[in-house]
């Protein structure tokens, strides 16, 4: 048999086998490249998903963290709001104790001053009273007034005692005379001047109202301390 022969004298079935083993490590080193570029490929994506579950897993720890501390100061706003309102509303029921004390207590003054009306010894109380209103009322002539159940004891003779008393014993000069007008409605006296212009109310009411800073500090200094608002010490109380 003849082969065909090339001019450099290789045969045409070398040549073939040789260009056969080019093509495949060709495709065998483009493969590996190929597997190389893959495998990078999956190490970044790999470690790309490793990083994120790491900083998932901080950021769920930061969320917790917030969330933990949101609800603490939530519980300790709404901690402070129940005390809050619990102080206000232990305010409001102490006042609203003290003011019921104390209209009890006036209550309990007007009904014991009422009933001293009936005792001998009411009329010196009133000249008392009419005393003084007078010096309060430094006027030179004036007029008293009582209520219904008490002018039996005014008289001119009383009135002009009381004069006498008020020019010997305080220096004040004042004239009195028994008012002739409609009583008053509530017990005590009123000494109005003659000229009409000025009064002095020494009603028992007024009397009251004059003095109910002091009742209301016996009345703290009674329900909530040994020591009353205005500094002054209070009652002493054992120890429990």
């Amino acid at each position: 048999m003849t082969f065909f022969t090339r001019k450099n004298g290789t045969s045409g079935t070398a040549a073939a086998a040789d260009s056969t083993a080019g093509a495949r490590r060709i495709v065998e080193e483009i493969a590996a490249d190929a597997d190389r570029e893959a495998a990078s490929i999956i190490e970044e994506a790999e470690k790309i998903t490793a990083e994120r579950h790491i900083f998932a897993g901080k950021k769920a720890e930061s969320i917790t963290a917030d969330a933990a501390d949101k609800a603490q100061q939530q519980a300790q706003r709404v901690r402070q709001g129940i005390l809050s309102g619990l102080s206000v509303a232990v305010k409001r029921e102490r006042m609203r104790m003290q003011d019921q004390l104390l209209r009890d207590i006036q209550a309990l003054i007007r009904k014991k001053c009422a009933a001293l009306v009936k005792r001998p010894g009411y009329p010196s109380i009133l000249t008392d009273w009419i005393i003084e209103a007078a010096i309060g009322l430094e006027a030179p002539n004036a007029v008293v007034n009582t209520s219904a159940a008490e002018r039996s004891f005014i008289s001119e003779a009383m009135l002009k005692e009381i004069s006498g008393r008020l020019s010997r014993e305080y220096g004040v000069s004042c004239e009195l005379h028994g008012d002739s007008g409609e009583p008053l409605d509530d017990q005590g006296i009123v000494v109005t001047a003659a000229d009409g212009r000025t009064a002095f109310n020494n009603q028992v009411v007024t009397r009251m109202r004059r003095m109910e800073q002091q009742i209301r500090d016996r009345v703290y200094e009674a329900l909530f301390t040994d020591t009353l608002p205005s500094g002054r010490q209070g009652r002493e109380t054992a120890e429990p």
